[in-house]
């Protein structure tokens, strides 16, 4: 990473990170140590980890942005500051430089 700013987590525990210098977003999975515990719930049967000492994979995935590329169009960010994920999977970026705000639907690199 090269000036790492915001950081937030999604509904899976995953840490996202704006990687401010290197003009992308990426996520960081979350995983549980082998000594997790879990839960059943009553119905319908769900079962929850429950992790006590979180940690996370040193690889990234790259959500948004391109590594070391700056640039204007809906695939390209400048400077992201900071992100937010909402319920649906949705990504939103403060594209810093490009003075705007970015809309990613789940799963799409472009804006």
């Amino acid at each position: 990473m090269s000036s790492p700013r915001g950081l937030t987590f999604d509904g899976n525990g995953n840490m996202i990170v704006a990687d401010n210098s290197n003009h992308r977003i990426i996520s960081f999975a979350m995983y549980c140590p082998p000594n997790a515990t879990t839960t059943t719930l009553p119905t319908p049967q769900v079962t929850i980890p429950m992790c006590q000492t979180a940690a996370w994979n040193q690889s990234f995935t790259v959500l948004a942005g391109s590594s070391g590329n700056a640039g204007t169009s809906s695939t390209l960010l400048y400077h992201p500051y900071s992100s937010f994920i909402d319920i649906y999977g949705n990504l939103y970026v403060v594209d810093n430089y490009n003075d705007r705000i970015q809309y990613f639907p789940r799963g799409s690199t472009t804006a």
